[in-house]
């Protein structure tokens, strides 16, 4: 992954840290470039909607917890897009797929990712990039 830094110093360590995380390296492994270009694209397309699913998680963790019932943010997050193909929206930021976000539903679920039916904002980012990845999808 340092290529990345190679070619683009100013892209975000943010990104980087977690393609790192979910690919399961270290920052100075070498990965297949299938992989590699499957995590960046993932990151980039849905850079901006990452941002806004961000504040609606925020929304939903009225505690402050860092948790929130994993059904509750999953169904507003449905109410994004409802259609069988990312969408891109007004503002011309990606919308993932029904198919996707479902995808992640079950994922979590079978993984049993949260405490007590809770998610963290990491466990939903972590698991929408590792679909991407195991999906093979390269823009």
């Amino acid at each position: 992954l340092g290529l990345v830094k190679m070619l683009c110093d100013d892209f975000p360590n943010q990104i980087v840290a977690s393609i790192t995380q979910v690919l399961d390296h270290k920052e100075t492994d070498i990965i297949s470039f299938a992989v590699f270009a499957a995590g960046i694209n993932a990151c980039l397309l849905y850079e901006e909607f990452l941002e806004h699913a961000e504040r609606l998680f925020n929304a939903c963790d009225t505690e402050g917890s860092g948790r929130v019932d994993q059904e509750v943010f999953m169904a507003v997050v449905r109410q994004m897009n409802n259609s069988p193909a990312d969408i891109e929206n007004e503002h011309g930021w990606t919308i993932p797929s029904m198919q996707l976000i479902e995808s992640c539903n079950t994922l979590l679920s079978a993984e049993g990712a949260g405490q007590g039916g809770t998610i963290t904002y990491k466990d939903f980012v972590m698991t929408i990039v590792r679909i991407f990845v195991a999906r093979g999808q390269v823009l």
